[in-house]
């Protein structure tokens, strides 16, 4: 995201990552991670739009997939 001065938003860098492992035909498992370089940043400004302001954090969760 780049600096808008305009509406008074500093710039920040987002990335998400998914790691996963295929265990066999039917099973698979995942590890996400979101939002990795930034703990916390706007989303929405009711500023802008009319929604309530709301932030976003970082995150890190698993997946298991099973394929009947």
């Amino acid at each position: 995201m780049d600096n808008l001065s305009s509406i008074d938003k500093s710039n920040y860098l987002v990335a998400d990552s998914r790691l996963g492992w295929q265990v066999n035909e039917s099973v698979r498992f995942d590890v996400v991670g979101q939002h990795l370089f930034d703990s916390h940043h706007p989303e929405f400004d009711a500023n802008i739009i009319e929604v309530q302001s709301i932030g976003v954090e970082q995150s890190v969760y698993a997946q298991l997939t099973i394929q009947f």
